[in-house]
């Protein structure tokens, strides 16, 4: 238990300014900024995207809308 209290202790300290040099190295990379850019909108558009799954499977099975509750 100490040795897992001492790791976050070390990580939370360390860890903001590891972040801070990362995203410093990230954004002087084109081509880091462009996949992470890339990764970022996909994630979004699946974000947007699987709600509508539940419609497209009660459509698929033949339920009604009143069977989704």
């Amino acid at each position: 238990m100490s040795l897992f209290q001492t790791m976050m202790a070390i990580f939370v300290v360390i860890g903001p300014i590891m972040m801070k040099q990362g995203f410093r190295y990230v954004w002087s990379r084109k081509i880091l900024l462009t996949l992470g850019g890339g990764f970022m909108a996909a994630g979004f558009a699946m974000g947007l995207i699987q709600p509508f799954a539940v419609f497209l499977v009660t459509e698929r099975l033949g339920m009604k809308e009143s069977d989704l509750q």
